[in-house]
């Protein structure tokens, strides 16, 4: 018997389709349909509108993710008024994604550094979905933006510190 029984997800074999979807959540308006939240420690999760046409929320605020979580937790949203219908909506709205705690939690894929868990079907039925892949896209982003900037920082401290603020002559 093998110690370890892993599978993955080739990043070739996921649907254009799926890339596709993706790529809505992240244009035009990323702001509106995936939101970071800091938790305990470092940790941060993510809410990612679901995506699904029938569903009458149509971007992230502050007052949807509050009543997605009391809903998480057990407690009916106040702004539902005890309506089954509207609890339904709150519950089909978003998706949250966090990082898998074990490595064995997520399938591996390379469209998928992160290693973010997402509870949505097509997750479950296939180890990658459109809300994991477009949250990956933006977390990359962000941090290439960081190490740009500080990539720029230390340049420009670089150029401050030579003499007359020159670069120095190159010779081959």
């Amino acid at each position: 018997m093998p110690d370890d029984l892993s599978f993955g997800v080739e990043a070739g074999n996921i649907g254009e389709w799926m890339y596709m979807k993706a790529l809505g959540f992240v244009f035009p308006n990323p702001e509106k349909t995936i939101r970071a939240v800091k938790r305990q420690g470092l940790k941060f999760v993510f809410f990612v509108l679901s995506g699904d046409s029938e569903n009458k929320v149509t971007m992230l605020t502050d007052t949807n993710i509050a009543m997605y979580e009391q809903l998480l937790g057990g407690i009916i949203p106040s702004g539902t008024g005890g309506s089954w219908l509207k609890v339904c909506e709150v519950k089909n709205s978003m998706y949250m994604l966090k990082q898998a705690s074990l490595p064995w939690h997520v399938a591996e894929c390379d469209a998928n550094p992160y290693k973010l868990q997402c509870p949505c079907k097509d997750a479950a039925h296939k180890g990658i979905c459109k809300h994991c892949l477009a949250t990956n896209y933006l977390k990359l982003l962000h941090n290439y933006h960081k190490l740009i900037l500080i990539i720029s920082t230390l340049l420009s401290n670089y150029l401050q510190a030579l003499p007359g603020n020159k670069l120095p002559e190159i010779t081959t």
